[in-house]
């Protein structure tokens, strides 16, 4: 019972790390071909601006109230 605990919880960070691996290896896949694509790279600083700059007023009302 203790070993086949121990081999599930190893079977599944092993799971894990694999999804997590995948996970990684699309979103530099996916940023590469935005990034060459036509239009694209100025697709990506618009949406750095729009998640980065833009949201500085709701990490400030945030902050305030933490």
């Amino acid at each position: 019972m203790l070993f086949e605990a121990i081999g599930r919880k190893s079977i599944n960070g092993v799971e894990n790390m694999g999804q997590f691996a995948h996970f990684v290896w699309e979103s530099i896949v996916t940023s590469f071909h935005c990034c060459f694509r036509p239009g694209g790279y100025a697709l990506i600083w618009a949406q750095m601006h729009l998640i980065g700059v833009k949201s500085v007023p709701v990490v400030m009302i945030t902050g305030a109230f933490v």
